[in-house]
This record gives structure tokens, C-alpha cells and sequence, in this order.
């Protein structure tokens, strides 16, 4: 009995080290494509996000896999590679290194394209579209660099897309730049309630976040980059 227990621990032990390097570097691909480099590397959402993302490939893997047997039994056909072909494979390992340039792809693509779609409670980082509260003159501080008053108030800026925020710092993403604020200069942060924050998270965040890693992966000039943002972003 205690050498299944020990078992089940080391092996979740296993799990959630490879979901924590998994979610670190997605969220470091992710930001990084923002200009932003993540510091405090301690942060338990890298585990969420890499099991989210495991989880994923898991699924994807398998329906894969069943979809080949099933066009295999349907048309008849039999994989059989050649033997030296396979022998060669085997020889230099090379199958290991085609899949490990597959998986990377697939972690970049991932990390791109769904990882800022999906919501920060099921391990992803979709930005929030939220206010900044502060005192008057921290908020003169803000409008210096492009963050406006809120309508008719003193002490909060109008919603702008937070695509990230730890203990210390957030990052606010303008049209024409990326903020890392300091959360000192700040008194707070206000949300919208559920369904009105969904439609500024969609006006707003959506279009700003795509065009934003278009620009932070060097793909401005890609007119499939721009179809494939504006397709997986739903954006017209």
C-alpha cells in the first residue's frame, strides 16, 4: 500500500514539474511577444497553464490517433514503412528530433493563438478589459503616457486590456505601445460586471492583443500571419 502511494506521488510529483516548465514557457513565448519578460519565475499559474495545455494535446493526440484507424480500416490501407528507411530512422534518432520540432511548433502556435483566447481560470491568458484606480496625481502620471480618465471621474482611467499583472507590476496594452506599470503608481484596479465586460474584452482586447503579437513575432509583413491572427481572433 505504501509503495502505491509512493508510486501515485512521485509520479504526480512528475506531472506537475513538466505542467510547471510547460506553462513557464508558454507564458514566456506569450509575453515575450509583447516585449515583456516575466522575472518572478515562482508563480503557480505556470502549472495550470501547463496542465491546460497538456491536457489539450492529450485529447487532440488521441482523436488524431483514432481518425488514422478509422481512414486506415475505411480505404484499406496498411502503413508499412520500409525496413531500412526505419532502421536509418532508429540509427540517428531522428524521429525524436522530428518530434521534438513538432512539439516546439506546437507549443508556439498554441501559445500565440489559443493561450491568449482562453480565460486565466481555466490556465490561459486571455487579457481582462479593466480600469485603473488611482489618485489624481497618479492618474496625471498615467495620461502621460496614453492613459485617459475614465468618463466624468477623478480617480479611474477608462477600461484599457490588461494582458498580464503579478504582485508587483501589470502590463496595459495601447494602440501604439505596450505599458509595464508599477502596481505603486496605481490605488487599484475595477471590473465591469459579467456580461459588459465580455463586450469590451471583445471590442477591445481582441483586436489590440492580435495586432500586438503580429508585431511582437515580426509578422507585419505576412499576409498569411495577418489571415491567421484574424481568422483564430475572430476579428474582421
Amino acid at each position: 500500500m505504501n509503495d502505491k502511494i509512493e508510486k501515485i506521488f512521485k509520479h504526480l510529483s512528475y506531472a506537475t514539474l513538466v505542467s510547471y516548465v510547460v506553462g513557464f514557457l508558454i507564458w514566456s513565448i506569450y509575453l515575450y511577444s509583447l516585449r515583456f519578460v516575466e522575472i518572478d519565475v515562482l508563480q503557480t499559474r505556470f502549472i495550470l497553464t501547463g496542465f491546460s495545455f497538456l491536457l489539450s494535446l492529450g485529447v487532440l493526440s488521441a482523436l488524431l490517433a483514432i481518425l488514422i484507424q478509422i481512414l486506415q480500416k475505411g480505404l484499406q490501407i496498411t502503413i508499412r514503412p520500409r525496413g531500412d528507411l526505419v532502421a536509418y530512422i532508429k540509427r540517428f534518432q531522428l524521429q525524436y528530433l522530428f518530434c521534438t520540432i513538432i512539439l516546439l511548433f506546437i507549443l508556439y502556435a498554441y501559445s500565440v493563438l489559443i493561450f491568449p483566447q482562453i480565460p486565466q481560470l481555466y490556465g490561459g491568458g486571455r487579457p481582462r478589459a479593466l480600469s485603473v484606480l488611482a489618485y489624481p496625481d497618479q492618474l496625471e502620471f498615467l495620461k502621460a503616457f496614453g492613459v485617459e480618465n475614465g468618463a466624468s471621474s477623478a480617480t479611474q482611467t477608462a477600461n484599457y486590456c490588461i494582458a498580464y499583472e503579478n504582485n508587483e507590476v501589470m502590463v496595459i496594452l495601447l494602440d501604439d505601445r505596450v505599458l509595464q506599470l508599477r502596481k505603486s503608481v496605481t490605488a487599484g484596479i475595477g471590473a465591469l460586471p459579467g456580461t459588459a465586460l465580455k463586450t469590451v474584452e471583445k471590442e477591445l482586447c481582441k483586436p489590440i492583443v492580435a495586432a500586438w503579437l503580429v508585431r511582437g513575432n515580426s509578422l507585419e509583413d505576412s499576409k498569411f500571419a495577418r489571415f491567421l491572427f484574424s481568422t483564430f481572433y475572430s476579428i474582421e
